[in-house]
């Protein structure tokens, strides 16, 4: 062996131990044990040329009483090494004897039997305490379910969790026949009661799994979404998820669960149906705070019980109502039709809710027990809802239902009900409802235009002087006198003022404008004493100030010596006009820096904005903007504050409606007005569409933006439409299909470059997409010619 040692290493060279193992190892190179850090490729090449210590490796692995082993097994072929493992064992001594020995091969067996024999020894040594067959959590739950299912929730999901449990239900009609007996327009609609039904079983379920003691159960948030559509054909599969319910970003709520309930069919995709949260209470009475709670609530319900009671005298014929409702959609079968006993008034009502015997129709007349049986029938918007524990479940026992709230005939609108119920010989509440919403339902073909409301605004400019007529024109009396003496330099006459009673300042680079301006008030008035200061150079508020912004100046890039200059200027002024320049966008900071000052009380600063026009020649705006701010000749001061120069006449902002938006949001939000017309008209083509999709009812025509002519289709006039059951299940919204109509009769009106079989003028059937049209768009090969005698 030694000759070929240096080939050997040069092979294994790139053997990499490892640094730990759970096993011991005991070397025939070493006799001893050897650590998985020393089985590199050294070793390895040791063990090829050195003396196998075979007996010394076996004497020290059974030699220490404590870890010596109970049983030897040899793999590899035949019993090579059963007499040495003989002899070693005798040569230790008796300690030693009751070590097993098996083999996994044996000449002249089969290896399968023999392998099972050695697994069979290890088994009675005790070697049974490590599982190594892995076995995945569906397939543990399919091998030990738990058993209970009920119409209502299903069993558990093999895919559920602790954490969020689901459960899964197929949900068919001939399992549960009275989910028939429930008709919305025609059509199976599973009810609300069966989602709050699911919801409350399974936080019954999760509250036996923490063996918790509850006496209700507490509904909020509650939101049923689609409807779920049963049909004889089709089955259903429903889903209920339970899930913390997330408070903030960061934590989970204790207390309440988070429900959502969905659905799946081979006719589409998933669907969410109800959305909630529901958790379980522990009787009130057990804690103080909550007993007076309760106790207050309790008072309150038996007042309003009492109220009822005296309110709602007029009986209702509970089958003519059952018999209106079915005619106008909405239709309840024997066992929904739990109303006995009806009164009512405007605003109140009250009546026994019985609960009706399901199981006569159950096939064997057999019903899995549940908390509250969906025969109860719920409406679909609830604030909040808490249901006891209590509630019978037994056929043929009933519960006083009371109701307060009625909705306005003549106005009709969103309308919030409340609603409880209460045992039959006794006050106690079990089941309690606030704030459910009942909606009333639109008519399409009421005229729902209505008033373009007066959602938007704008600022428009208007001239000064009107708005000072309107003033005086609608100021026809004096409302009071009232006498004030004001003891300030600025109450005196003008003619009596101290001289030089307007301060010029300019902000921005000196370009002579605010000399020019001087010069110009003192020629054309003298009412007026105008000097030059610089910036901020003012510290007497019985003076004048116009401040002149020039260029392209702002207060984007204030200096810590301009702004104090410009904040002495502004809060010490106590009349100050600041001119700006209207063109550059950000001179008008000022305009915004100044009624910030204002609304903190900081004097009456005035602005004025001047055009590209004005600025040459700005003293007719500015001794305008003066005369109606600080007026020499008695008349009242103009409270207006911002203005902007028109030539030599001012105008002010006053915020009006913005019509063109207004008109844009009521075209945009509001609903359509759907009126009849004639379905042919000049310039316009109509499709088919559905306002609710599963109401019937609700099928109008509207615009259609026909697409372009593709180059092997033909576009068609239609004149008559077939109308098949898929066409109903696409308006149910059971199945989805952007467009409605499959077959359609028609003449050609235009035909695709590379149609040749067919020409304008000719009669046809197709098989377009979307029928239900006065134009329609089909493949050529879809459509063929109508014959001459037909």
């Amino acid at each position: 062996m030694k000759n070929v040692v240096e080939a050997y290493f040069k092979a294994i060279k790139t053997i990499k131990p490892a640094t730990t193992a759970i096993a011991i190892f005991f070397s025939s190179v070493t006799g001893g044990i050897a650590a998985p850090a020393d089985l590199g490729p050294a070793y390895w090449v040791q063990n090829l040329t050195s003396t196998v210590l075979f007996t010394n490796a076996l004497g020290k692995m059974c030699a220490d009483g404590e870890s010596r082993p109970n049983m030897l097994i040899e793999l590899g072929p035949h019993s090579a090494l059963k007499g040495p493992i003989r002899d070693t064992l005798k040569g230790i001594g008796p300690p030693t004897a009751k070590i097993a020995y098996a083999r996994t091969v044996v000449r002249n067996s089969e290896p399968s039997h023999s392998l099972l024999n050695a697994a069979g020894a290890a088994y009675v040594r005790g070697a049974h305490d490590t599982r190594y067959w892995h076995q995945s959590c569906i397939a543990d739950k399919h091998c030990h379910r738990d058993g209970k299912r009920d119409d209502i929730l299903g069993t558990m999901a093999l895919f559920s969790n602790n954490l969020e449990p689901t459960w899964r239900n197929i949900v068919r009609l001939d399992d549960v026949p009275w989910l028939r007996e429930q008709r919305i327009q025609g059509m199976s609609v599973y009810p609300m009661a069966g989602y709050l039904a699911m919801a409350i079983e399974a936080a019954e379920r999760r509250a036996q799994q923490h063996e918790a003691i509850f006496s209700r159960f507490e509904f909020r948030e509650l939101k049923v979404g689609a409807a779920l559509v049963l049909t004889d054909d089709v089955d259903t599969e429903a889903v209920i998820t339970l899930r913390p319910y997330t408070e903030g970003t960061r934590g989970n709520s204790d207390i309440w669960d988070e429900f959502r309930i969905c659905s799946w069919n081979t006719k589409r995709a998933w669907t969410e149906h109800c959305t909630g949260h529901v958790r379980v209470r522990i009787n009130g009475k057990q804690q103080t705070l909550v007993s007076n709670v309760a106790e207050t609530g309790l008072k309150h319900m038996s007042i309003q019980t009492k109220k009822v009671m005296t309110a709602a005298t007029y009986r209702i014929d509970t089958q003519n109502m059952y018999r209106v409702l079915s005619g106008v959609g909405a239709g309840y079968g024997p066992c929904f039709q739990g109303l006995e006993n009806y009164f009512s008034n405007p605003h109140h009502s009250r009546a026994d809710l019985y609960l009706r015997d399901t199981k006569k129709v159950m096939y064997k007349e057999y019903e899995a027990p549940l908390s509250i049986h969906p025969a109860l029938y719920m409406p679909t918007m609830i604030r909040s809802l808490i249901i006891s524990a209590n509630l019978s479940t037994i056929p043929g026992d009933f519960v006083k239902a009371w109701c307060v709230g009625g909705p306005s005939l003549s106005t009709p609108q969103p309308t919030k009900f409340d609603l409880w119920a209460t045992s039959q010989d006794s006050t106690e509440v079990l089941i309690n409802m606030e704030g459910l919403i009942l909606t009333p339902m639109k008519d399409p073909n009421a005229d729902s235009g209505g008033d373009v409301a007066e959602l938007c605004y704008k600022i428009e400019w208007q001239p000064l002087h009107d708005d000072k007529a309107i003033a005086e024109e609608e100021r026809q009396e004096p409302i009071d006198y009232i006498n004030v003496t004001l003891w300030s330099p600025m109450s005196l006459p003008m003619a009596i003022l101290p001289m030089e009673n307007l301060l010029i300042m300019q902000y921005g680079t000196p370009d002579g404008s605010a000399k020019w301006l001087s010069e110009a008030i003192s020629t054309e008035t003298t009412n007026w004493k105008p000097s030059i200061y610089p910036l901020g150079e003012i510290y007497s508020c019985s003076k004048h100030v116009v401040v002149l912004q020039t260029g392209i100046t702002s207060l984007r890039d204030l200096t810590v010596d301009v702004f104090d200059k410009a904040k002495r200027t502004l809060l010490n002024a106590s009349h100050l006009l600041w001119v700006y320049h209207l063109d550059s966008p950000d001179a008008q900071m000022i305009v915004g820096l100044t009624r910030s000052l204002r609304s903190e009380g900081f004097g009456r600063i005035a602005t004025l904005g001047l055009e590209a026009k004005d600025i040459e020649k700005p003293t007719p705006a500015i001794l305008a903007a003066m005369d109606a701010l600080w007026p020499v000749d008695g008349e009242r001061s103009c409270k207006e504050l911002d203005f902007r120069a028109c030539g030599s006449d001012l105008v002010v902002p006053r915020v009006t409606n913005d019509t063109v938006a207004n008109a844009f949001v009521h075209k945009e939000t509001h609903e359509k007005t759907i009126s009849v017309q004639p379905f042919y008209q000049s310039g316009r083509r109509f499709k088919l569409e559905i306002a609710s999709p599963g109401s019937l009812d609700t099928l109008y025509f509207a615009d259609d933006n026909v697409g372009m002519l593709g180059d092997d289709e033909i576009e068609i006039e239609v004149k008559a439409t077939g109308l098949n059951f898929k066409d109903i299940v696409v308006a149910m919204c059971q199945l989805a299909q952007p467009w409605l109509g499959i077959e359609c009769s028609g003449v050609i009106s235009s035909v695709g470059k590379n149609v040749s079989s067919f020409t304008v003028g000719q009669r046809v059937v197709a098989l377009p997409e979307g029928a239900f049209s006065t134009y329609a768009l089909s493949r050529a090969a879809s459509a063929a010619p109508i014959p001459e005698n037909i």
